[in-house]
């Protein structure tokens, strides 16, 4: 489970379409610091559908939170 504590302004709950419930959205600089890892990274597992995301009216970019969790656990798996 991947818990994400920050500025609440920061934290959206959002639809996310691939889960088909509502969650915990972040910006991608938030996601890479869930994760571990840079947004770079962040920006290719969103290019390769590895992450749900959505982009707002507004064209912002958000990152699902459960989805981070999936992609810590496929990591910690292949490490094995």
């Amino acid at each position: 489970m991947i818990q994400a504590t920050t500025n609440s302004n920061s934290l959206r709950c959002e639809w996310c379409a691939a889960c088909g419930t509502e969650t915990t959205m972040v910006k991608p600089e938030q996601a890479a610091v869930i994760a571990g890892v840079t947004v770079r990274v962040v920006n290719s597992w969103v290019e390769s559908d590895l992450v749900h995301f959505l982009e707002t009216s507004e064209g912002l970019l958000l990152v699902c939170v459960n989805s981070l969790g999936l992609i810590r656990e496929m990591r910690q798996q292949s490490e094995q």
